[in-house]
């Protein structure tokens, strides 16, 4: 116990710590949970405990404890595998998670890291009465959080039920003012009228893209003081509330991952109506017409649209845009570069040709499905790059543990020394900082070679898989429609360059694909190049 405790008092100054501190809001700082009192109570913890701070290493955040993919948060994590820090003090266990889960997988990460986290205020024992403790605690902020998730959401019903809008419910609508003091809308004079015209435009059958390029033209800025887009217009002629009829509550929104949510439609009987609120810019009648009017001409357009399997896996090398399918006089199919079309924000930006976009497709489909039905290229290629090339490994692996072990055992004399009082502190330091700086950086090393060595392993086993997928594919190639000749390319990662005159297709393959219905797991992604392959002009 001594010898540990003497460790952490004249060593401290040699080991990095961490610190984060977080907040939702901004009320939590004023209610006493703020980032500088989290702060100050996590530096005065690692001061009684021997550790120096070094501002490098502070993370201060305001971000939701919801989501485990925070900015900050992600900084402290890769720091953490880059082996940066050895010690991370939070004030409490919510601060890092208002999941139990999450808490639970970041201490789990960081002890397989060799890195501790220390709770000013909570439980740190690695026991499995601690581990509970945290748990519960995790559990309790869930608790809290999901409480007030629904007070706001009562809160937002129970303004909409008494003829106000609530906060963040769509108050900046363009063609009105908000009034502050009644809460209601107002109607703003000039852009009620540009409303007006809009309304108007798309009853006389304009697209939404020459309404959005007219009202560009004519300088009349959006809401936001931005530039028109067809989608802006597009909402526009689809928001009811300019006929005078508000309605809150007709999404509901649900969180599926820590980056997406589901939107869906609540039955109509659930809507509330705001009495009131929004003033009538246009009349009912022209309204449904509109709608009517945009129904016909979306039903033109996909009765006209024609399929190309190829969008979505092509990019120009002249100027980088992807490459999309069109169709010139009704009847004849090319494949061209986005950049060669003028948008709203800008001019033409590529001067790439149009490619015929049967023979393209048919050259793409040939090349990718004779892979497929004899995939030696695709199974040498591969291994050509997981196969390390460079000495041999089980040699430099050994060496490089040895060499660690001979490090570990000066920094352990060097610390016995110390404790029999041979040497000063000073010496100590001096002597320690470099022999631990180069022990971490042969460490560093190995664990390079052990992930060739791994790769190494696993070329054979990566080829033979590739080759049964394969095989399980070739059998269906010619029976494949349009659907499925997408998921194929989708599947073996399939991306070329295009242009009039020349073609290069990349195939990407996993090392560790593995087959799972008629899904290939893509991760790290290897690349396969096919020889430039000529495209004839009609």
């Amino acid at each position: 116990m001594q010898s540990n405790a003497f460790t952490m008092e004249q060593l401290s100054a040699l080991w990095n710590i961490a610190i984060y501190v977080r907040v939702s809001t901004t009320q939590q700082e004023r209610e006493g949970t703020s980032l500088d009192t989290q702060f100050e109570g996590c530096v005065k913890q690692a001061e009684q405990e021997g550790f120096c701070v070094s501002s490098a290493y502070v993370y201060r955040e305001q971000w939701t404890g919801a989501d485990l993919d925070r900015p900050l948060l992600g900084n402290l994590r890769q720091a953490v595998q880059d082996g940066e820090v050895r010690v991370v003090y939070v004030y409490s266990p919510d601060r890092l998670s208002r999941n139990p889960f999450h808490i639970l997988t970041l201490l789990e990460e960081f002890k397989e890291a060799g890195v501790e986290i220390r709770f000013v205020r909570g439980f740190t024992d690695d026991t499995p009465e601690g581990r509970l403790m945290m748990y519960i605690q995790g559990y309790v902020g869930q608790k809290e959080r999901l409480e007030f998730i629904d007070r706001v959401t009562r809160g937002k019903w129970k303004t909409a039920q008494s003829g106000r809008l609530p906060h963040g419910s769509g108050r900046g609508l363009f063609g009105y003012h908000y009034d502050k003091v009644n809460k209601i809308r107002t109607v703003n004079e000039q852009e009620a009228h540009v409303v007006s015209m809009i309304f108007n435009w798309a009853f006389e059958g304009w697209t939404v893209y020459r309404i959005a390029v007219q009202l560009n033209e004519m300088n009349i800025p959006t809401k936001a003081g931005k530039l028109w887009h067809p989608l802006g217009v597009k909402r526009t002629l689809a928001n009811e509330a300019y006929t005078g009829v508000q309605f809150y509550g007709k999404r509901r929104y649900r969180k599926i991952s820590e980056k997406k949510r589901e939107v869906t439609w609540r039955p109509e009987s659930e809507w509330v109506k705001i009495e009131g609120f929004t003033p009538q810019l246009i009349t009912r009648e022209l309204f449904e017409a509109v709608q009517e009017r945009r129904k016909s001409q979306q039903a033109r357009t996909a009765k006209g649209n024609r399929r190309y399997f190829l969008t979505g896996f092509g990019k120009c090398p002249v100027c980088g845009h992807t490459i999309i399918g069109t169709s010139l006089r009704g009847n004849r199919r090319y494949y061209r570069c986005r950049g060669a079309w003028k948008t709203i924000y800008r001019e033409a930006i590529c001067k790439a040709r149009y490619i015929p976009g049967e023979h393209l497709e048919e050259v793409v489909w040939n090349a990718v499905s004779g892979a497929i039905r004899d995939p030696a290229v695709l199974i040498a290629d591969l291994q050509e790059h997981l196969v390390s090339g460079d000495g041999d490994l089980g040699v430099k692996m050994d060496h490089l543990r040895r060499e660690i072990d001979d490090l570990k055992s000066q920094q352990r004399r060097l610390i016995e020394l110390r404790q029999k009082d041979l040497i000063d502190l000073g010496i100590l330091e001096t002597q320690l900082g470099p022999v631990k700086a180069l022990c971490d950086e042969k460490a560093a090393a190995l664990r390079v070679f052990e992930e060739q060595q791994k790769q190494n392993d696993g070329a054979d086993e990566a080829g033979r898989r590739v080759a049964q997928y394969c095989q399980a594919i070739s059998e269906k190639l010619d029976d494949l429609d349009f659907d499925g000749k997408r998921a194929t390319l989708a599947a073996f990662g399939v991306r070329f360059e295009a242009t009039r005159d020349s073609l290069t297709i990349t195939v990407k393959l996993d090392p560790n694909c593995t087959t799972i219905g008629h899904t290939l797991a893509l991760r790290r992604g290897r690349s396969c190049r096919s020889r430039p392959t000529g495209i004839r002009r009609g």
